[in-house]
């Protein structure tokens, strides 16, 4: 049975707390330590679940915001959460985990906006790893496209330091500003409703550099390749080292970073600051895979980290999109993909 609600149940978030996420022996594998932080400040969605009598066995969140497509306002519905319990998951390279009958059908019609209210113009997005034949196939069934493609930095530091030009400001002051404002509203799926604040370099009263930044925690349960076990095993136990990366990982996202070109070693001054404010060694940092920040984090030093780091390009996919749409270079909240 399908079941639409506009909260978690008991059920999803049980789910969601036991999810396992990534491909095994492709990605990082690893659970959310901060479920229930993050259904708090999810903003406006619904829960849509495959339960059979009492017991939620599949569920996506749709996140429903307004964001920006070729420098249009744009009703959209973002998918995330999307699982399935482990039990009901088909093992093997070859399995054809496939939905049929009424469901498929049902699914349908939300995704065609039937069955939430004013969502007959929303288009649908998700992020989806391309190597994950079993989302690839799901999501390819019900018409989404391929639109975009992003990566993940990550950035590290061994000793931490504050700087003395950083300074914390909301991020009403810093939008205001029509220079700014616009250089994010030029981005295809920019939307501000996860930004209250940010952290701002600055040079006398010029901005130089600026980013918005979180904390956040996983369980790391394994991570693909040799190195990926060196990094899980050995580094945790090397002195000064093991501050990088543990099974508990604690580590800053960071999204909405602006970088005056030319400055781009200011970002390491200003993600270095970000670090000892929150009190962690590490961040992670989703980016646009050919877009103008990633070409300006190129030219900066990441940190050991990233060194053992796989850079791998997840998917953006859409469906209902309103225009022809390719694009290089798009917003990415780490609120959506942590």
């Amino acid at each position: 049975m399908l079941t639409v609600e506009s909260y978690a149940s008991q059920g999803v978030v049980t789910l969601l707390e036991n999810n396992t996420i990534g491909t095994p022996g492709e990605s990082i594998l690893y659970k959310h330590k901060t479920t229930p932080q993050k259904l708090a400040t999810i903003g406006k969605h619904h829960f849509v679940s495959l339960t059979r009598g009492e017991n939620v066995f599949g569920t996506a969140c749709l996140c429903r915001r307004q964001i920006f497509l070729k420098n249009q306002p744009q009703e959209a519905l973002y998918i995330r959460y999307f699982t399935v319990n482990e039990k009901y998951r088909r093992k093997g390279a070859k399995s054809q985990w496939k939905l049929k009958g009424r469901l498929k059908q049902e699914i349908q019609a939300l995704l065609e906006g039937k069955l939430l209210e004013n969502s007959d113009q929303a288009m649908f997005y998700a992020y989806v790893d391309p190597e994950n034949e079993r989302s690839a196939r799901i999501c390819a069934g019900f018409g989404f496209q391929r639109v975009g493609s992003f990566v993940t930095n990550t950035f590290s530091r061994i000793y931490l330091r504050k700087h003395p030009g950083v300074t914390k400001a909301k991020s009403k002051e810093i939008l205001q500003e029509a220079k700014l404002h616009q250089h994010f509203e030029s981005f295809d799926f920019f939307f501000p409703e996860y930004v209250q604040e940010f952290y701002v370099l600055r040079k006398g009263q010029e901005i130089l550099a600026y980013a918005h930044a979180q904390k956040d925690n996983w369980e790391i349960l394994s991570l693909p390749g040799k190195s990926g076990k060196f990094m899980l095993q050995i580094l945790p136990k090397v002195p000064l080292l093991g501050r990088l990366f543990s099974r508990d990982y604690h580590f800053a996202r960071i999204d909405t970073v602006f970088c005056k070109p030319g400055q781009e070693k200011q970002l390491e001054r200003l993600f270095t600051h970000i670090l000892a404010d929150l009190g962690v060694y590490s961040a992670l940092i989703p980016v646009a895979t050919e877009g103008k920040l990633q070409q300006q984090l190129q030219k900066i030093n990441l940190g050991l980290l990233a060194k053992f780091s796989n850079n791998k390009p997840i998917d953006l996919i859409a469906k209902n999109i309103p225009v022809k749409l390719k694009i290089n270079d798009f917003y990415i909240a780490s609120f959506d993909i942590t």
